[in-house]
């Protein structure tokens, strides 16, 4: 469905600036989704569940006419129960993100870290002996005790709870993965940045909608899990509306297999139209020969991945908090 005027009710405001004004891109069923949750990644959800996070029979995918912003409406992220039957999965959490390591690189012995949606503390253990003190938050009272279990400062509490009494203490707030979570992404940044000391350090990663990596239907990517969808130029608009400076964005530049298969399936079915099975083979090997290893290697050190846009998953948006 092509990009179509339409208005929708005052409440389903912009996640990120608030605006009502927006446009049509597509509609889903709910059922579809929990399908697709169901199928891809073998969760099991109660009907309680099911009924408690579907608003609506359909939801509908709108881009934000001011920052660009994609996101559904009705908005409603998925609540505790949601995340808790999703949990379950054996496969829903990565113990490795591209953002741990990174962020880990740039990392002070001095430093306070806190990590919001710290969950079982897989980058809080990471990091607990590299800083001065390393504190974990979450809402998810499950995943809190398993991080405990493994001896970490971990609270279960919300950041706007945790702000009130850890106003300016902290040289590094992180939040891995969050901010696509939140029906309003104002108040929740607000209270992250007041726990920042002057000149401190936000760090936020989000999904980037435009990853090579995506596939055509992607449940995850759908409420109750994801209620909106990022592009490195939201992460810059974040600065302006927060008043924070931005000091760069960090995309995940792709891997070979990632661009082999990108470029695979774009000459097979684009160019070569994918009419026969020869047409797969040469855009398979054409594919194969452009992303061999040392290929690969030489188009990352000189920038070439970056400037072609092919990036993975995730993007990092790192912020400094004023000296006032």
């Amino acid at each position: 469905m092509g990009l179509a005027s339409m208005k929708l009710r005052e409440i389903d405001l912009c996640p990120l600036c608030e605006s009502i004004e927006k446009v049509e891109i597509e509609r889903i069923p709910y059922h579809e989704i929990w399908k697709g949750l169901e199928k891809e990644w073998k969760a099991v959800f109660s009907k309680k569940a099911i009924e408690n996070n579907s608003p609506s029979e359909l939801t509908t995918l709108v881009q934000c006419k001011n920052c660009g912003l994609q996101y559904f409406v009705p908005v409603a992220s998925g609540d505790s129960q949601f995340y808790c039957e999703l949990s379950q999965s054996p496969i829903y959490y990565s113990k490795q993100k591209w953002e741990f390591v990174w962020v880990r690189k740039n990392l002070r012995a001095e430093d306070y870290v806190l990590d919001i949606g710290s969950g079982d503390g897989v980058f809080l253990d990471s990091i607990t002996n590299q800083v001065k003190r390393a504190i974990g938050i979450d809402t998810n009272a499950e995943a809190i005790r398993c991080a405990k279990r493994k001896g970490l400062n971990a609270i279960l509490t919300n950041i706007e709870d945790f702000s009130k009494e850890n106003m300016r203490k902290f040289d590094i707030v992180c939040c891995f993965h969050v901010i696509e979570h939140l029906e309003r992404v104002n108040p929740f940044l607000k209270a992250a940045i007041s726990c920042l000391k002057p000149d401190g350090t936000l760090i936020l990663s989000a999904p980037n909608r435009d990853r090579i990596t995506k596939r055509v239907f992607e449940s995850l990517d759908y409420p109750p899990h994801h209620v909106s969808r990022w592009q490195s130029s939201q992460l810059g608009k974040l600065a302006d509306i927060m008043g924070i400076k931005l000091e760069k964005i960090v995309m995940e530049i792709a891997d070979r297999d990632a661009c082999h298969k990108w470029l695979r399936e774009k000459l097979s079915y684009k160019v070569l139209n994918g009419r026969s099975k020869l047409s797969i083979v040469l855009g398979k090997a054409a594919s194969f020969i452009t992303f061999l290893p040392p290929l690969h290697n030489f188009y990352r050190i000189v920038g070439l991945l970056g400037k072609c846009g092919l990036f993975r998953l995730s993007m990092l948006g790192v912020y400094k908090k004023g000296l006032v």
